[in-house]
Parts: C-alpha cells; sequence; structure tokens
C-alpha cells in the first residue's frame, strides 16, 4: 500500500474543504444559503475529486481507468441493480420506522403513516415550513386532484425523479466525492480487504464532513453529535458503495446510488411522524439499521466477493 500517495490525497481533500469551510464560517456566510450553497457545491464537494485527479495524473502520472474512469466494461445490469438497493434504502428505513415505532412502540422512531389523509397532511406541514404564502387553501386543492395521493404513486414519482436527477443533475456533484472515496481510496485501500478498507473509508469520509455538520448540515439541532452519526453513516454506506463500485467495474455505479440517496432519502419525511431527529429518517438510527441489512447481505450470500476483495 502506498501510504505516501493516500496521505497526499486526504492532505488536499480536507485541506481544500475544510479551508472552504472555514471561509464560509469566518466569513460570517449563512450556511445553507445563498453563497453558502456555491461555495459548497464549487469547493467542498468536488474536492475529492480534484484531489484524486492532481495526485494520480500530475503527481503519480498513473492512468485514470483503475479507479474506475471508464465506459469500458460497466456491467449494466449491476446499474440496474444499484438503483434497486437505493430503493429499498427509502423503503428498508421505513420498514424499520415500521416495526421499531408502529409495531413495537418505541417513541424515538416515531411512526408510519402512509394514508393519503396523512400524506396530505404531511405536503401542507412542509410547503407552510417553507414560509411561503400560497393563494389559495392547499389541503382543499390536494384533496380535489383526479387521483389518490396515497404512498405507492407517491413513491413511483419520487424513485422516478430520484433516477432521474442520479443520471443527469445530481451525477456531476456526486462524481465530485464518489471519484475520490470509491476512485481513489478504495483502490488504494484494496488491500486492507473488505472490511477494513471500508471502515477506514466510511470514517474518513464521515470525518470530511465535519465543518458543515458543525454549521449545521444533516444534523441541525445535534451538530456536535452530529459528526459522530455522520461517521456511522457514511461508514455503513461505504460496505454497499464498494460492492457496487466493484460490481459495475465503474465509478459511475457509486456515482447512481450517491445521487439516488440524495434525491429520495428526504421523501421519508411524507410518510413518517414524530420521533427523534437522531433516530428516525435515512441518517438517523433507522437508515443505519436498514443501510447496514445491505452489508450483511453482502457477507451472508456473497462470501467469494469479500474474500477476493483485495484482488478485485
Amino acid at each position: 500500500m502506498n501510504w505516501r500517495k493516500i496521505g497526499l490525497f486526504l492532505l488536499l481533500a480536507f485541506g481544500i474543504s475544510w479551508l472552504s469551510a472555514a471561509g464560509i464560517y469566518f466569513g460570517g456566510i449563512e450556511y445553507g444559503k445563498g453563497l453558502s450553497i456555491l461555495i459548497v457545491a464549487c469547493l467542498y464537494m468536488p474536492a475529492p475529486a480534484i484531489s484524486a485527479l492532481i495526485v494520480q495524473k500530475y503527481i503519480y502520472k498513473e492512468p485514470f481507468e483503475p479507479l474506475g474512469w471508464t465506459w469500458k466494461g460497466i456491467d449494466w445490469k449491476w446499474i440496474f441493480g444499484t438503483i434497486l438497493i437505493s430503493i429499498f434504502f427509502v423503503l428498508g428505513t421505513m420498514a424499520v420506522i415500521g416495526l421499531a415505532g408502529n409495531t413495537l412502540g418505541i417513541a424515538s422512531f416515531g411512526s408510519l403513516d402512509l394514508s393519503e389523509d396523512a400524506i396530505i397532511q404531511k405536503i401542507v406541514e412542509v410547503v407552510s415550513s417553507s414560509n411561503q404564502d400560497l393563494p389559495v387553501d392547499l389541503e382543499t386543492e390536494l384533496e380535489k386532484l383526479p387521483f389518490t395521493l396515497s404512498a405507492v404513486p407517491l413513491l413511483s414519482v419520487i424513485f422516478l425523479a430520484g433516477i432521474f436527477a442520479a443520471f443527469s443533475v445530481n451525477l456531476p456533484f456526486m462524481f465530485g466525492e464518489e471519484f475520490g472515496w470509491r476512485g481513489l481510496f478504495l483502490k488504494e485501500t484494496q488491500q486492507l480487504g473488505f472490511v477494513k478498507s471500508n471502515l477506514l473509508i466510511g470514517i474518513v469520509w464521515g470525518l470530511w464532513h465535519a465543518p458543515i455538520i458543525l454549521m449545521g448540515h444533516n444534523y441541525p439541532e445535534y451538530p456536535v453529535i452530529g459528526v459522530g452519526m455522520m461517521c456511522l453513516f457514511t461508514t455503513a454506506l461505504a460496505f454497499p458503495f464498494a460492492y457496487i463500485r466493484l460490481k459495475t467495474k465503474s465509478i459511475l455505479g457509486p456515482c447512481v446510488m450517491h445521487g439516488m440517496i440524495n434525491g429520495t432519502a428526504a421523501s421519508l419525511l411524507y410518510f413518517t411522524w414524530g420521533g427523534h431527529s437522531l433516530v428516525t429518517g435515512m441518517t438517523g438510527i433507522a437508515g443505519l439499521v436498514a443501510i447496514s441489512s445491505v452489508a450483511f447481505a453482502v457477507f451472508l450470500f456473497d462470501r467469494k466477493f469479500v474474500k477476493d476483495y483485495p484482488a478485485l
């Protein structure tokens, strides 16, 4: 393993991202609005890919293909599998909330309600919280719709929109992270094996988010605890992301999965009520359970992949 190469990559990735975050914080720029969004999108998030490009191409003068930057040999059936697994993350999280909250009565998980009335109330609640003054009674207008606003058609639309976003508007932004984490970092740590490699990638990936988490990203009510939660979240995700990266034989796989998650995770808000913000939702305990189940499935049903991981 080339620890010097890994160190250079991480130094650049953290340096670019954390310096841009420092510019937001010390510049008095409100996080989550206007200029801060532009800085995060253009500097913070692309930093891993920029760093991987610099280290791979200009310092070590090595090709991009081993890092998954290629259209040759992509296993398209696994690209389809990526979409299915991404959909499972949402449905699995809903199932965990339903089991723990509705069935077992654990209050911190909240509850799942897939009825049309509940969904309409949630939509009205979400729109109202955005402080928009609507010229019509939104609830009345939604009830007048010529189709049933139930969970199945709504989720179908959400998943279709998520797929479209993953292959279009989200793709370049996801590449900004994935070419670094699932490209160079994964390739350079494969010799550690499936478990150690992805534990390392997951923890580092989570810590890389620390400055924006502390400024309110994902866990606005618990910024300090949120850093730890993000590390758990990214570590759980690292395993299925690595699996898809190597199964698809391209960086496109994890880019699509990342884009699907970003495009669909918020949809859980329309089907869940109550609960603790660190427990319910994709980035909470419920999501961790659902995502971790995919990693366990790999261990159970694809032991050859786990065994051969260093040589793939």
